[in-house]
């Protein structure tokens, strides 16, 4: 409580209003502790109004410190606070939301609005139960996994709006009913103007830009469908417009002959070495068996080759599959 006092700053002249005995002498003696929060709930009152930022800030931290002390006493200790902050306790939640700025105001109110509010409250709860090393820890982990579901979300937008731009596309190339699976990722070319069906899987390149990932459950598809399997890569997330994707796509036409030997290798380690099976003692096991299999961009970059197409090369493939 010192530091909060000594925010409000000299030009109030807290010490003229806070001068006795008890301020010079450890805060753990509960006579004058008292005394102090008293005289300490009669500066907030006067000075709730301020536009001082210094005094904006020492009102939060008074409100957090009993937010706090709140949070780790029982009832006997928590209506002592309230006693002492005798007119601050009771109205603290509107004086320090009045210290906010308008930006930090309209925040707060979308917050509000939402209907997530409990939800806020409960992390909040959460969070403040711990000291502050462990609400470092706590709140960088709560951003860091809000910042990754984001990720995850904008990601999915991007697909949704890219599927729509490949259908269109391939509608218009080739009139037929194109049909979109996996949220835009996944599509599934049917017409009977094609001898086949064209199932063509659209990859975004990881963040350095080295590689592609693919599932099991699609590496599964690309080597057992009946459908002529093509892994398109587009490097670009930023924008899934029509012409972006016209001009950055790469269409890779032998991914099943690629990865049908690695696959069938990769499965046959797996049964002799993950599961229960007579004659191994000692077997390899990670979570959920989760793994994907990474496509390097070596794949898609290659140069003067008939199986990596650009668009307007994968257009004449198509027109030439056309009865």
């Amino acid at each position: 409580m010192k530091n909060i006092l000594a925010s409000f700053g000299q030009e109030y002249d807290y010490k003229n209003i806070l001068r006795h005995p008890g301020v010079s002498i450890l805060l753990n003696e509960q006579k004058d502790t008292e005394d102090i929060c008293k005289r300490l709930d009669e500066v907030v009152i006067k000075f709730r109004d301020s536009s001082d930022i210094n005094i904006k800030q020492a009102i939060r931290d008074l409100d957090n410190w009993i937010s706090k002390e709140i949070s780790r006493s029982d009832e006997n200790e928590r209506q002592k606070i309230a006693n002492g902050f005798g007119r601050f306790f009771d109205v603290r939640a509107g004086v320090a939301y009045n210290t906010l700025s308008i930006a930090e105001k309209e925040q707060s109110g979308k917050i509000i609005h939402s209907g997530y509010l409990n939800q806020f409250s409960e992390i909040a709860q959460v969070v403040g139960k711990h000291d502050e090393r462990n609400k470092n820890i706590l709140i960088k982990s709560v951003l860091d996994n809000l910042r990754k579901e984001d990720e995850k979300i904008e990601q999915a937008k991007f697909y949704r709006d890219l599927g729509k731009t490949v259908e269109t596309i391939f509608v218009s190339l080739t009139g037929s009913n194109a049909k979109v699976e996996d949220n835009g990722q996944d599509f599934l070319l049917m017409t009977p103007l094609l001898e086949i069906g064209i199932r063509l899987e659209i990859k975004s390149r990881s963040k350095n830009g080295n590689y592609v990932l693919m599932t099991k459950k699609q590496v599964e598809m690309a080597v057992s469908c009946t459908e002529k399997y093509i892994l398109c890569v587009f490097p670009d997330i930023s924008n899934s417009s029509s012409d972006n994707f016209k001009h950055k796509a790469r269409f890779v036409l032998d991914i099943k002959e690629l990865l049908n030997d690695r696959y069938y290798e990769t499965e046959d380690f797996i049964t002799r070495n993950f599961y229960e099976n007579d004659g191994q003692n000692i077997l390899i096991e990670f979570e959920n068996y989760s793994y994907k299999y990474k496509i390097k961009k070596s794949i898609w970059q290659r140069i003067d080759n008939t199986k990596v197409l650009t668009f307007t090369e994968f257009e004449e493939f198509i027109l030439t599959q056309l009865k």
